[in-house]
């Protein structure tokens, strides 16, 4: 009788732990207009802002290509501003732009400044913004979204930590 009753047990449990299914790492390209569209929606989510050329976000893209992994169910979004015309002011301070695109996003984003820039949403609204990529302990700079971020004065957080902490929940 135990033995039916452990075997009726074991089938349940490999049974409802086949259900959950754990999805691979995915990463999305998206256009900015998407990016407009996923906030009007409310949606919860984190995007990357990064540039062709860009060293730092070549080596988080390697970090990422190298541990995804071992975060299944993880979603990020990956939006290129290599078109959008980016330059510094005279002063240096801030960043213009010459494309419409680029003009919006800063507008919206006055903080941006430095790729790669991870903006975490939820319900359409930025919660945090990570900036910059450190190789040496895979880490991000937390920073305020309305300001350039002073990497002297930036908390740190470990990479997946960031990204994982502003993923949609069931």
């Amino acid at each position: 009788m135990l033995k039916k009753w452990f075997c009726l047990l074991l089938c349940t449990l490999l049974m409802l732990t086949g259900c959950v299914q754990k999805k691979d790492y995915e990463e999305i390209e998206i256009s900015y207009e998407e990016l407009v569209e996923k906030i009007n929606n409310k949606e919860t989510f984190v995007v990357e802002v990064y540039r062709e050329n860009c060293p730092f976000c070549e080596k988080v893209t390697n970090y990422v290509e190298e541990t995804k992994q071992e975060h299944p169910n993880v979603v990020l979004y990956r939006l290129d501003c290599t078109d959008w015309e980016l330059k510094t002011n005279e002063e240096g301070d801030m960043l213009l732009a010459d494309s419409e695109i680029g003009q919006e996003f800063l507008k919206a984003y006055p903080g941006f400044y430095y790729t790669p820039t991870f903006y975490a949403f939820k319900e359409g609204k930025v919660l945090s913004a990570a900036v910059g990529f450190s190789e040496l302990n895979a880490a991000v700079s937390i920073w305020n979204v309305e300001t350039v971020i002073d990497f002297n004065q930036a908390d740190m957080q470990d990479f997946w930590e960031f990204i994982e902490t502003y993923q949609k929940k069931g």
